[in-house]
């Protein structure tokens, strides 16, 4: 359909531009596009038809285009925002109003709710929708309460902005057009004729819909003297269901005084397809008529199994086409509707597959690791130092340091400071002195020297930052934020960025460009206010995780990945759509909190809008179509597209079938699949695999491994005889490492044999087992002070108390959490008894069987295992208590334990914990050796509980159901006691013999049953290098 309004009548649209092609008038034609893909594909198709005929001026706009090219001509026009400087100052209406959209924002908003409100405003200021518009349309709602306070809250964010943006003389596309169109008709005639002096025709073709003020903008374009305008739309009035939003807005354009001249027919997939498409598609056709297949090229359909799966066989298409020269890259062009979901698999598939890509997604800003640490680096001294600033700071190598991550994680964690810069110098100050003094403390010289290292980092650091901590002007911060990146190595460091040299520089030249145009704002209107270093760190912050950028294009060079609305118009010999499944291709529909009288809003019309943009789609290409519909995705099953499932019954669609694999392998997925289709086959025999000479040795071996996991192989975790007749393997052999082989034989084989280790992070306050052992040396001294008197809380505690000061003197207490835990387990200076240490000298004055008589005392106890005098092994350890009844000739060991987990009596039976039976066995002999006097047998195991977060204190008892009751001071009860010990430890020596043995032989098989969700595999440091992911998962019970 054609409309148009002004001097001529215009029939054709086609003939028209054509005419002034033909005549060179160029400069007398406007061409109106939607998109800048359409401008710059419709710029190109021009000078290809003319070549080296093109001289002078080409208009080709976008309505954002044509109305800055108006707006600027205004009289003292306000200046122009960026999105992204609209997205800062929406932000700062936001932290200075009270929003809440159903929860109070506080510290941080998030990007993507920002971006939302943002587009969500400028969309209703490009209907004209005012304030007191939402507003009642707010009131007359039959809305919730809490929906209602979150539509008061946008209105009041919507006024807000524009306020701002008044306030400052500056505006945005969607305010510029609404003031364009308040102008009176001989000041639009002016600025009109200033911009474009030659001007006879407005061609407007691609647009589905039109806001008001853009359609009064055509009437006042129209109204300039010697100007016609002329509207294209496609429209076929025989499919009310697919072409009724463009009737709506046919009679939006008629209302305003456009006349009809003709309608048009569709353009692409040949004219027969494109015919049967716009008369049959999403209409009341006779779905009995047979499908269309008269058309000219073909259309495949797929289902792949997943996104995953549906990329990669993307991927092998296009890569089989280029291949084969079929089609160059910029005849191919891969569609999918919701494009972000998609992006990454996109990017990585293609990228491995090396076909050169260009996919309008844009990166963000804060996706570029170089840019991440950028930001980091400057906003530092906001965030206190905190270490995992600096921990992403040193493994980005954007500093000049030899520290690296690891050795980063060691000092921290030994340094006991997770935060600010004072903590950090005072802590590394007083632990390089306790390792200067104290000559036998473990790794002191290598401490020494890392610490001093991470001390010139921050001091470098603080150094750059120091006049960032100074109140300044725009202007001045412009001019320091310079200084910065080149003081700081950035400059170095985006020049010999590698493979990703591109997307930085485009990334940073884009950071810089959007930050020095938001500063520009302030320079221009406030250039003598001055702002706090926050007001910046929150600007370079809000930019990094809001601004989207996109990378050069080569359109002839790149296969185009992109959405259906930017394709509209275009033609492509080869098309791909992906997604077509219910959810992504239509989205569903969503109710909108405000429905303005412009702003289309009913189920109906979105179901035919989604359909009208699957049909223009469909228009786009020219030989080959592929539609592509997955299966299932992470959460389930995918129903498929209502639009699919439609355009099937018009046509007939070819099933596309998938390579069998075995050939060349276009995608890694591919190869993992063929590689995994070998795997499982039945026997052990492997064919070659083309270009892979390696890989079905490999092969072989895996088969092995999976269909006999016992076998003598080092691919089944069980070390060679060859290799154990060597002496090679040197196992090391504790209560703690047989406990960990307990757990998981894999794990063992990583943590001892390896000796792999996983670095922790530094914490606030004080560690369970740095407590654990700072409290055993409290109760050590304290003890060996009382020369066996008994306990009187009251009397002791003051002593207790000073003990404790002093062994805690090295730990560091300046952070509000280790003061925290210096309270709870000392107390303040009023002798403060709501303690830990008064609750444990409670619990010692209620003992009355057991006194204490030996502590931290060291043993060793010899193994030799059965049958074999070739491996011995002895178990050293440290029994933290041992107490002594002297009339019943028994004793008992006390294990100080400071962690959430307390071990019970089934699991010392069964294995799984075997350190108090190992010492319940030795602590006869360690009694005798120590001098104390008569013949004492075990009775009794204790584990004392001290727990910090809770702040409880807790002496319990080792025992099961069948000696809970047990009284030690009744004969009988004593025997059972003594029975019961007996056979836990001989159960102890059993399961230390047999884990040994295992150990010894060089068995560290994968856990049988695999469960990624419980222990040991869920805390397992491990996991993510294991084999054991290759198991079956066994299901949750």
């Amino acid at each position: 359909m054609i409309l148009f309004r002004g001097e001529q009548r215009i029939p054709d649209a086609t003939a028209l531009e054509q005419k002034y092609l033909n005549h060179q008038d160029l400069k007398k034609l406007i061409i109106l596009v939607p998109t800048n893909r359409r401008v710059r594909e419709r710029v190109r198709q021009i000078i290809e038809s003319l070549p080296g005929k093109i001289s002078g001026t080409l208009y080709v706009e976008t309505y954002a285009t044509l109305t800055r090219k108006l707006y600027e001509r205004l009289p003292d026009s306000p200046e122009y925002i960026s999105q992204v400087q609209g997205l800062y100052l929406l932000r700062k209406v936001l932290k200075t109003t009270e929003m809440f959209f159903g929860g109070e924002i506080t510290r941080e908003i998030p990007a993507t709710l920002l971006e939302n409100l943002h587009h969500a405003i400028t969309e209703y200021k490009r209907y004209n929708i005012s304030h007191q518009d939402l507003l009642e349309n707010l009131e007359e709602s039959e809305l919730s309460a809490s929906m209602k306070r979150k539509g008061m809250d946008f209105a009041n964010a919507y006024e807000g902005y524009y306020a701002l943006l008044e306030e400052k003389s500056l505006t945005d596309d969607s305010l510029a057009s609404v003031r364009l169109g308040s102008l009176d008709d001989e000041q639009f005639g002016k600025i009109f004729r200033a911009v474009f002096p030659d001007a006879e025709t407005l061609l407007v073709s691609g647009f589905t819909e039109f806001a008001n003020p853009e359609i009064d903008l055509f009437n006042k374009i129209a109204g300039s003297e010697g100007m016609n305008v002329t509207v294209t739309l496609d429209y076929f009035s025989g499919n009310p269901g697919l072409f009724g939003g463009i009737a709506k807005t046919a009679d939006q354009l008629k209302t305003a005084g456009f006349l009809e001249a003709a309608e048009t027919e569709p353009a692409g997939g040949g004219k027969s397809f494109g015919e049967q498409l716009r008369r049959r598609f999403f209409s009341d056709y006779d779905n009995q008529t047979p499908k269309n297949t008269s058309f000219t090229g073909s259309i495949y359909k797929t289902t792949p199994e997943t996104p995953l799966h549906e990329v990669t066989e993307a991927v092998r298409l296009t890569a089989q086409w280029l291949d084969s020269g079929r089609y160059k890259p910029g005849e191919i062009c891969v569609v999918v509707n919701d494009i972000s979901s998609y992006a990454s698999l996109l990017r990585t598939t293609f990228a491995e597959s090396g076909i050169p890509l260009n996919l309008t997604d844009r990166y963000r800003l804060g996706s570029v690791p170089l840019l991440n640490y950028f930001s980091k680096l400057f906003t530092i001294e906001g965030g206190d130092y905190f270490h995992k600033d600096l921990a992403a700071l040193i493994s980005g190598g954007v500093l000049p340091t030899w520290l690296t991550l690891s050795e980063f994680h060691e000092i921290a964690g030994e340094l006991r400071v997770t935060r600010g810069y004072r903590s950090w110098m005072d802590q590394i100050a007083r632990k390089s002195s306790f390792w200067e003094r104290e000559e036998k403390a473990r790794n002191r010289e290598r401490y020494i020297k890392i610490a001093a290292e991470l001390k010139r980092v921050l001091e470098m650091i603080r150094g750059w930052h120091k006049e960032f901590r100074v109140n300044r002007t725009a202007a001045e911060f412009r001019k320091l934020f310079s200084e910065f990146i080149s003081a700081s190595g950035f400059k170095r460091k985006i020049l010999t960025a590698g493979a990703d040299a591109e997307l930085v520089i485009a990334g940073f030249e884009y950071f810089l460009s959007e930050l020095f145009g938001a500063l520009d704002i302030y320079i221009s209107e406030e250039p003598d206010t001055v702002f706090p270093p926050s007001h910046y760190r929150e600007m370079v912050q809000t930019i990094i995780r809001t601004t989207r950028f996109n990378l050069r294009e080569e359109p002839d060079a790149q296969v185009l990945v992109t959405t259906p609305e930017e394709i509209r118009g275009l033609e492509f010999k080869a098309l791909i759509v992906l997604g077509l499944y219910d959810g992504n291709f239509p989205v569903p529909y969503r109710k909108k909190l405000f429905f303005g009288r412009e702003i289309p809003g009913d189920e109906r019309i979105h179901a035919s809008g989604q359909a009208f943009l699957f049909y223009q789609m469909l228009l786009a290409w020219k030989e080959t179509l592929v539609l592509s519909s997955p299966v299932r995705g992470s959460r389930g099953e995918f129903s498929p597209s209502v639009l699919l499932r439609e355009f099937e019954n018009d046509f007939e669609l070819t099933p596309l079938t998938p390579s069998a694999g075995g050939g060349k392998f276009y995608a890694p997925l591919e190869a993992a699949e063929y590689n995994s289709r070998l795997l499982y086959s039945p026997g052990n025999a492997v064919p070659d695999i083309p270009g892979e000479p390696d890989l079905a040795e490999k092969i072989r071996l895996q088969k092995l491994r999976r269909n006999n996991d016992t076998a003598a192989k080092e691919y089944a975790g069980i070390i060679p005889p060859e290799i154990l007749a060597a002496g090679k393997l040197k196992p090391r052999i504790s209560v703690s490492s047989l406990e960990s082989y307990q757990k998981c034989p894999q794990m063992y084989y990583y943590q001892y044999i390896l000796s792999l280790k996983e670095h922790e992070e530094p914490e606030d306050g004080i560690k369970a087992v740095e407590l654990g052992n700072l409290l055993h040396e409290v109760f050590r001294r304290f003890y060996e002070g009382k020369n066996g008197n008994e306990v009187v809380p009251d009397e002791d505690y003051p002593v207790i108390r000073q003990i404790a000061e002093e062994v805690f003197s090295s730990i560091n207490f300046d952070t509000p959490v280790t003061m925290y835990d210096r309270l709870k387990i000392v107390g303040g200076d009023n002798n403060d008894t709501g303690t830990l240490l008064y609750e444990f000298l409670e619990n010692e004055a209620r003992e009355q069987i057991f006194k204490p008589v030996l502590f931290e005392k060291e043993f060793s106890a010899e193994y030799t295992l059965p049958g074999s005098q070739e491996h011995t092994f002895v178990l050293k350890g440290v029994i933290d208590r041992i107490e002594v009844n002297k009339t019943l000739g028994i004793c008992s060991v006390v294990d100080y334990k400071t962690g959430s987990k307390i071990p019970g009596a089934t699991d010392m039976k069964e294995g799984r914990s075997l350190q108090l039976p190992l010492y319940m066995s030795v602590a006869g002999r360690v009694l005798k050796e120590a001098g104390i006097t008569g013949d004492y047998e075990p009775a009794e195991m204790y584990i004392y509980r001290i727990d910090k977060r809770k702040g409880e204190v807790e002496k319990k008892k080792i025992r099961d159901k069948s000696t809970s009751r047990k009284n030690l001071e009744k004969p009988d009860h004593l025997a059972a006691m003594k029975e019961y010990q007996s056979e836990m430890m001989a159960q102890n020596r059993e399961k230390i013999l047999e884990y040994a043995g295992s150990i010894y032989s060089g068995k560290f098989t994968l856990l049988k049953d695999y469960k990624p969700s419980a222990a040991p595999c869920s805390y397992c440091a491990f996991h993510d290098i294991c084999r054991v992911r290759e198991r079956e998962e066994v299901p949750e019970e």
